[in-house]
C-alpha cells in the first residue's frame, strides 16, 4: 500500500483511492473520525496519507482499495479481450495459491468466464478451497507438476517433491482425484510435457525434474501410466452420478 504516501499528481491509484474516500466520507473531519488521523485538508491527504495507527476503519477501507485496483486490472482485460477476441472466453488470471487476496478473487468473479489458480501442493485441499463451493463459476487450475531428483537425473525436484518415479505416479493420482472430486473444477493443466535443460532454461535458469518425458524425448513410465489411467476413465466418473 506505498501508494498513500505518494502525491496524487504521480499516482492513479492515490487519485483513485483519494476520490473513493471523498464519496465515501464527504469531510476529512469524518475520515479523521474514522481512521484517528489528523489530515488538515483533502489537500493534505493526496500529498501523503500514512498514517500510523490502523484502524478498523483504516483495514476495510484499504481492503477496498485493494479490490478497486483489482477490479480496475480486469475491467481493463475484460473489455480488452471482447474488443479485439468477441466471442472468446476470458479464462481469469492464474492466481497463485500463495497470493489470492479475496478482494482480488471477488474481483475478479465479475469479469471472468472462469476463475483459474496455479496450484502447487499435493492435492486441492477440501477447507482451502471450500470458498469456491459458492462461487457461480467454473474453475480451471492453470499449472500444477511433480518432480523427483532421486531417479530422473535431474538435480532439481521442482515445486512439488515426490520421492521417486513411482510416488511421483502416486501423487499425481492423488491430485487428480482431489480436482476430479470437486464438480466446479473443470481442468488441470501440467507444467509441462519435456523436462527443463539440466543447465538451465534461458529465462532464469529454471531446471526442474517436471515432463511427462526427459530432454530425449523419453517418457517416465510411471507417470504416463498414471496419466492414462486417471484420464482415461475420468469423463466416466465425473459423469458417473
Amino acid at each position: 500500500m506505498d501508494a498513500l504516501s505518494k502525491n496524487s499528481l504521480e499516482s492513479p491509484a492515490k487519485q483513485a483511492f483519494t476520490k473513493h474516500l471523498k464519496q465515501k466520507y464527504q469531510s476529512i473531519s469524518a475520515l479523521n473520525s474514522s481512521w484517528n488521523s489528523t489530515f488538515a485538508s483533502w489537500k493534505s491527504f493526496a500529498k501523503n496519507a500514512v498514517v500510523e495507527q490502523h484502524t478498523a476503519a483504516y483495514v476495510a477501507d484499504l481492503s477496498k482499495m485493494l479490490e478497486l485496483l483489482g477490479e480496475q486490472y480486469f475491467i481493463v482485460v475484460h473489455n480488452t479481450l471482447e474488443d479485439v477476441l468477441p466471442n472468446h472466453l476470458y479464462m481469469g488470471a492464474r492466481m497463485a495459491n500463495w497470493g489470492m487476496p479475496d478482494e482480488i478473487i471477488k474481483a475478479s468473479t465479475a469479469y471472468s468466464d472462469v476463475l483459474s489458480f496455479n496450484i502447487y501442493e499435493d492435492s486441492m485441499q477440501d477447507d482451502y478451497w471450500q470458498f469456491l463451493e459458492e462461487v457461480d463459476l467454473p474453475v480451471t487450475i492453470g499449472e500444477f507438476h511433480i518432480g523427483t531428483a532421486s531417479d530422473s537425473g535431474m538435480f532439481n525436484p521442482g515445486i512439488v517433491h515426490a520421492s521417486d518415479q513411482k510416488d511421483r505416479a502416486r501423487k499425481y493420482t492423488a491430485y487428480m482425484q482431489s480436482v476430479l472430486s470437486k464438480p466446479y473444477m473443470v481442468g488441470a493443466h501440467w507444467f509441462q510435457y519435456v523436462d527443463e535443460p539440466i543447465t538451465g532454461r534461458a529465462l532464469d535458469g529454471e531446471n526442474a525434474n517436471i515432463g511427462f518425458v526427459n530432454v530425449t524425448d523419453t517418457p517416465y513410465p510411471e507417470l504416463i501410466k498414471a496419466v492414462k489411467e486417471v484420464t482415461g476413465k475420468m469423463y466416466q466418473q465425473r459423469l458417473a452420478k
